[in-house]
């Protein structure tokens, strides 16, 4: 099997471009097979900008950038850690996702709660933020840390009104009294 192509800049750039689709984050929202998404990315692409790549080449690209947007992120959230970096500490894959950052981060940042953007080269910010004015605004997936918080906060009311509505046995003794009470009356 022969090694794949390279990924030019500008193929990047119209995958991340089909990937923030609507109809994609439908998709992607409405749980659909990734074999239906990469083909979705694989029609927008070829029908867009003439870019004709494989479903499988589509789905290891989206992985890699994303999974070098996280490590990136999560350098970017480690204690000490300074901007900007410098582009020979990262690694490839953070390379990558370093110079697609906002393009990356408007997709994948969560809740809106993105990072400080790095400075990428001027050449990308200005393709981006083109095309950025372009799109229509992404709607953002809820965090799992998130979800956990907002259960904490149901759960926590839950106790306050199970606790303002509970019978102490005090409470219940009385209850008694007052029933056998009337019984024998």
């Amino acid at each position: 099997m022969a090694a794949a192509a390279r990924w030019a800049s500008e193929e990047i750039i119209t995958l991340l471009d089909a990937y923030s689709e609507k109809r994609v984050q439908d998709y992607i929202e409405g749980m659909a097979s990734n074999k239906n998404v990469n083909e979705e990315i694989q029609k927008i692409m070829k029908e867009e900008s003439g870019i004709e790549r494989t479903t499988q080449q589509i789905e290891n690209k989206i992985k890699k950038l994303r999974s070098g947007y996280g490590k990136l992120k999560a350098r970017m959230q480690s204690p000490g850690a300074e901007r900007p970096y410098l582009t020979s500490a990262l690694t490839s894959l953070e390379k990558v996702a370093f110079q697609h950052w906002d393009r990356l981060d408007q997709i994948l940042a969560i809740d809106g709660a993105s990072c400080e953007e790095p400075d990428p080269s001027e050449e990308n910010q200005t393709t981006t933020k083109q095309r950025k004015a372009s799109k229509t605004p992404l709607r953002k997936k809820p965090r799992l840390a998130d979800a956990l918080q907002q259960s904490n906060e149901q759960m926590e009311q839950l106790r306050e009104t199970i606790s303002q509505n509970v019978i102490t046995p005090e409470i219940r003794s009385a209850e008694r009294r007052e029933d056998r009470e009337r019984i024998l009356s």
